[in-house]
């Protein structure tokens, strides 16, 4: 399921918009490999 989230900060207005997203990926899953990463610019 692609989101189309471009950042941090539009995680968040997504995560408002749709209950089933986790508030916090890197606290929800163990293997989360953090925002630049999970976000393709690093």
């Amino acid at each position: 399921m692609a989101l189309g989230v471009t950042s941090k900060d539009d995680y968040a207005l997504k995560y408002k918009r749709d209950n089933r997203l986790p508030s916090s990926p890197a606290s929800r899953y163990a293997d989360f490999p953090g925002w630049p990463k999970f976000l393709n610019k690093d």
